[in-house]
């Protein structure tokens, strides 16, 4: 991203993702708050950023994204992103798909 100032906006899903995996997850947030701006019914940024909000404990926030994760796409349920996101460790899935029931969303 530092070499090429025209990065895809997708870079930004990409590093909320590394840094919600770091247990960063105030760091990630501008990342996922810059691509639901842009893109503001993109499901996989919305979801990262409501479990974000989770994991911070700001479950009001975490809770209106969820909405707007199930608005933006039905099918995105935690069932479904248990089984399409690419993780290798299991345990960062799970405690992805756990801050998303913690968000409120569809299981």
């Amino acid at each position: 991203m530092k070499l090429n100032p025209h990065f895809p906006l997708s870079y930004h899903i990409f590093c909320g993702r590394a840094l919600f995996n770091l247990e960063r997850y105030a760091e990630a947030m501008p990342h996922l708050e810059r691509v639901r701006t842009a893109q503001p019914g993109h499901p996989n940024a919305l979801a990262l950023a409501a479990a974000c909000y989770a994991a911070n404990g700001r479950l009001e926030d975490a809770r209106a994204t969820a909405g707007e994760v199930e608005k933006a796409n039905a099918k995105f349920t935690i069932g479904f992103a248990g089984t399409v996101l690419p993780y290798e460790v299991d345990e960062e899935r799970e405690r992805f798909l756990a801050m998303l029931k913690l968000a409120g969303l569809t299981p």
